[in-house]
């Protein structure tokens, strides 16, 4: 055992010893560079160094033209370095690109990979033929500039081979030999008994032209002679084969004569018999051509081809389209052809009405009119809150505007889902995790959710329910905006990834550095590769099939294509589908809108399936072979008329395309679309990705929309949809918090420190450079504010939020010269801002609408009862009369519904609260329910009280100002109303100062 003296002699002695390793801890340093590579030392002097010290850095840097594998730096660590030594291996290109309709040989040498002087040498399939003579060969490059090894050359493309029409062969015959391109040599023989009428070889010449005309088969035996027929031909049955052309006739036989498509037989009786003296029983008539007489006009509708025309009678195939007059719409296909002598179908114009839009539970609907243009209202019974629009209107597609109305009791767990317009639900109980079942009534085609829970975060769980009517279809401005929005961003995105690849390139070529791992990396994010699928089926046509073209056109015009930018692959499917060229196969954007104009309408069934599966499973693939994964952001455009009719159920592809991130938009045509299954295909948000047109003229006013170019935000009153749905309650007093932005709201501010920097006044956009306000908001006591004193801020909802905000400084300011300024009543209460700058419009900033000089008859402008919205930034609380205390502004834009009253109601509550008669001009008019609780207040002043219209030619609603937000009795209080400057009567003098600053 050891005693103490020597437990502590050993530790000392096994702590020197460590101490001394340590000390002569070293790392031996190879005696030679690595192959096609050299160590860095750290010092010039230690090149000679054998050993190195603990905690030495030892650099590797590889020569031109190889890539290190392993670690660039590793350090002597207790004996060992860190890491094994790297090698430098000689750098490689990635996988050859692929070619449409070929394939290639790759060459490497020794190694696996495709190093620098590899070859991928390109052959075409069977039928076709590298085109002028490309180069054939792709070499693996180092590129000394960015030290990086790609493929040079250019990429070589496939065409079909020039090939001559297939001449046939006698059914008393064969040939052989390969059909039929260019230099194809064809030799023909005749059966036993037949002898050989012309030359038994014939050659496919340059032109596409045979040497000679193919050789006949004639009966050494008697036979009857066939004669020629223009656009026809004598047929023969054989039991086995079927009908077959014939050269010659046996006595007793029988053929039929048949005509080319768009012509018919000049006789009743098309069988003529070969008699046994070697004579056919008749004389041969000719196929003329068979004509359709003029359609009938379309009643509530026309047919533009017959207006440009006095034509009675029309040739085969000659294609119609049908337009139904505005209010009206088709049942039925919306284009027919000639076939046959006759039209391939007559559709008609019936008017377009809505569906019943139902009554809330526990609420009232008031207007029983369907018609195009006509306006519901809906109300909640007391205690309930309504959700949803409380108005909306019947639009030209057969649809009501806004959302789904109802009416909701605070005490649900979830929210009153609603009953979707044409279906009903079985339950009305809403507590967690209740379940709620839809369905829809016959010919209706549900959309989103058949069955929703109520889940814990108290929302119901899958997608609002729609029941879509057979023959609904999107209003074709909102889809243009729609389109036009999305395009412009995915043009924007596309833009500045590129100007940052640019930048990076910049970056490498001068400086000589790598600021990236791949400065020429085809595939950064941010890009974007287009795929179209074309629809080509039979039921298209193809004058409709070339108006799909055209919308793709419009598409890679708007983006652009190039070489390390966004890229396009177009399909065409029909009974299966067909990749007509990859994203790859051109770089420019002439390049692809040539290659648009060369796809061919083929007609057959509808495979929406077999379209999603090839882009899926070959498009994709390929094309992410090549760019890398990561990098690019697929998008697919499905076109077609949505009658699928077979290959299955396309869903199952998109979930699995959508799963990995490829965003989809179907277009469908035609009121016959299938709508539940494009809807299915489509990505999320489906209102921003599913789009059914009622005709190809609709995707035509499409194409010039994408075309012309940007959203028209100057447009007045539109850039809110979904306005006026009330989401929750509790927020101008007695209202609520906007649900989105209104685009034309101001706030204005005055630089004075009292005020401390809060929204004093609302306003609203009137013009480029105007702002519409009151003008008792110009002064304050005894102040009258200049221009320099005012601060206008636009395209805010919440003043603290200012991601969109637009400041302006004002230049003038312009007071209606009737208005009193040193009296208590506020007549001619209104006042134009003239900015020092103009307004830069987008989709939160735009002007609202003003009333016209003469209201139209049927307008419901300042109608009594009608509905009218007020917003503003204002006090929330009640203030009762005489009570002068600060308003303390909102920082969240507030909206409130209040029903117009009639003229002698805002004098009768003057009168009520003894106020003098004076107080009440002509030049104004007042809103609210009365009964308190519902109002304007202090800091609402200047704003706007709008009514909404209905566009029905281009179909959308939109918004006027009627009113200016003036005074009020008090805020909240019962038997009260909120007092307006009437916006209309002041339409000269606005419209004079707008006018004259143009």
């Amino acid at each position: 055992m050891f005693n103490v003296n020597t437990l502590r002699q050993y530790a000392v002695a096994c702590l020197c010893a460590s101490f001394i390793g340590a000390v002569l801890s070293d790392c031996p340093i190879p005696d030679k560079h690595p192959n096609n590579g050299r160590m860095r030392f750290q010092r010039r002097a230690d090149v000679n160094m054998t050993i190195a010290p603990e905690n030495y850095l030892l650099r590797f840097h590889c020569y031109k033209g190889y890539i290190m594998k392993g670690s660039r730096a590793i350090v002597c660590i207790s004996d060992k370095w860190s890491k094994e030594f790297p090698v430098c291996s000689k750098m490689s290109c990635a996988d050859p690109p692929p070619i449409k309709n070929g394939d290639y040989l790759l060459v490497t040498g020794v190694s696996e990979d495709p190093v620098i002087g590899s070859t991928a040498t390109y052959t075409c399939n069977d039928g076709y033929e590298l085109k002028n003579d490309s180069n054939s060969v792709l070499t693996c490059h180092l590129f000394d500039d960015i030290n990086d090894a790609q493929w040079e050359g250019e990429l070589p493309s496939c065409i079909e081979k020039e090939s001559c029409p297939d001449p046939g062969v006698s059914v008393d015959g064969k040939r052989e030999g390969d059909c039929c391109y260019i230099g194809s040599v064809l030799e023909f023989s005749c059966n036993e008994d037949y002898e050989l009428v012309g030359k038994d070889k014939i050659i496919c010449l340059p032109g596409a032209t045979w040497s000679s005309p193919r050789p006949l088969c004639r009966p050494l035996g008697d036979y009857c002679e066939v004669q020629p027929i223009p656009h026809g031909v004598a047929v023969r049955f054989q039991s086995e084969e079927g009908q077959k052309e014939g050269d010659y006739y046996l006595p007793e036989e029988e053929v039929e004569i048949k005509c080319e498509p768009g012509y018919r037989y000049n006789d009743s009786e098309k069988y003529i018999y070969c008699n046994e003296g070697n004579q056919w029983e008749r004389d041969f008539k000719e196929c003329i051509e068979a004509f359709c007489e003029r359609p009938p006009p379309l009643k509530n509708g026309r047919i533009p081809e017959m207006e440009s025309s006095n034509a009675t009678l029309f040739p085969h195939n000659f294609d119609i389209t049908y337009i139904c007059d505005q209010g009206y719409r088709l049942k039925g296909d919306s284009w027919a052809h000639c076939a046959s002598r006759r039209w391939s179908g007559t559709p008609q114009c019936e008017e377009v009405l809505c569906p019943d839009p139902g009554v809330p539970e526990y609420g009232t609907r008031i207007g029983d009119s369907f018609k195009v243009g006509a306006k519901v209202n809906f109300k909640c019974f007391m205690k309930f809150e309504l959700i949803g629009s409380f108005e909306r209107y019947c639009l030209p597609n057969g649809r009501w505007s806004g959302e789904l109305a109802r009416c909701n009791n605070p005490d649900n767990y979830c929210p009153n889902p609603g009953i979707p317009v044409n279906g009903y639900k079985n339950s009305s109980s809403y507590n967690l995790g209740d379940h709620v079942e839809f369905k829809c009534f016959d010919k209706c085609e549900l959309i989103g959710s058949k069955v929703r829970e109520c889940l814990p975060s108290g929302e119901w769980s899958g997608q609002e329910t729609q029941c879509l009517g057979r023959h609904d279809f999107d209003n074709s401005v909102s889809i243009s905006e729609i389109l036009k929005e999305a395009i412009a961003e995915k043009e924007k995105k596309q833009k500045k990834e590129l100007l940052e690849y640019r930048k990076a390139w910049y970056s490498t070529f001068h400086n000589g550095s790598t600021p990236l791992a791949k400065a020429l990396s085809l595939s950064y994010t941010g890009r974007y590769i287009f795929y179209f699928a074309f629809d080509v089926s039979g039921s298209v046509r193809e004058n409709n099939f070339r108006n799909s073209v055209k919308f793709a056109k419009a598409i890679v015009k708007k983006i652009g294509i190039s070489e390390h930018g966004a890229l396009a692959g177009a399909l065409t499917f029909s009974s299966s589908a067909k990749t007509e060229f990859l994203p790859l196969q051109y770089k420019k954007t002439e390049e692809v809108l040539e290659a648009l104009d060369n796809l061919q309408y083929i007609g057959g069934g509808t495979s929406a399936r077999s379209a999603l599966s090839q882009i899926r499973e070959e498009l994709i693939p390929l094309t992410e072979k090549y760019l890398s994964k990561k990098g690019i952001k697929s998008v697919i455009f499905i076109l077609t008329d949505g009658k699928s009719n077979m290959g299955g159920d396309p869903q199952e592809q998109a979930e699995m395309l959508k799963q990995a991130g490829v965003e989809i938009y179907c277009i469908g045509v035609t009121n016959s679309a299938e709508k539940a299954s494009l809807y299915k295909i489509a990505s999320l948000p489906e209102k921003e990705h599913v789009f059914i047109l009622k005709d190809y003229s609709a995707l035509s006013f499409l194409i010039e929309e994408i075309t012309n170019g940007s959203i028209d935000y100057s447009k007045c009153g539109l850039g809110l949809e979904n306005v006026g749905i009330q989401a929750n309650r509790g927020r101008i007093f007695g209202g609520v918090r906007a649900s989105e932005p209104w685009p034309w709201m101001a706030a204005i501010y005055f630089r004075n420190p009292r005020l401390a920097n809060k929204v004093q006044c609302g306003g609203t956009i009137v013009g480029k450079e105007f702002i519409l306000t009151a003008a008792h908001c110009l002064f304050m006591k005894e102040i009258e504010w200049q221009p320099k004193d005012i601060i206008i801020k636009l395209g805010l909802t919440n003043i603290k939020n200012q991601s969109s905000l637009q400041e302006f400084e004002v230049g003038k300011i312009h007071i209606h010269p009737l208005y009193p300024r040193r009296t208590d009543i506020l007549d001619y209460d209104v006042a134009l801002l003239k900015l020092k700058r103009p307004i830069q419009f987008n989709a939160l900033v735009r002007p609202i609408c003003l009333p016209p000089r003469e209201l139209p008859e049927k307008s419901t402008l300042y109608k009594a009862g009608e509905n009218a919205i007020a917003t503003g930034w204002g006090h929330s609380g009640i203030i009762h009369r005489f009570e002068d205390i600060e308003g303390i502004p909102e920082d969240q834009l507030k909206e409130i519904v209040l029903p117009i009253q009639p003229m002698d109601k805002c004098n009768e509550t003057i009168k009520i609260n003894n106020l003098v008669q004076a107080v009440f001009t002509e030049r104004m008019f007042c809103a609210g329910d009365g009964g308190g609780g519902n109002d304007t207040c202090k800091g609402d002043s200047g704003g706007p009280l709008m009514q909404s219209q209905m566009n029905e030619k281009e179909g959308h609603k939109y918004w006027t100002q009627i009113g200016v937000i003036s005074w009020g009795i008090g805020c909240g209080l019962a038997n009260t109303y909120g007092y307006y400057t009437h916006v209309q009567k002041m339409h000269d003098w606005v419209m004079s100062i707008l006018q004259s600053a143009k």
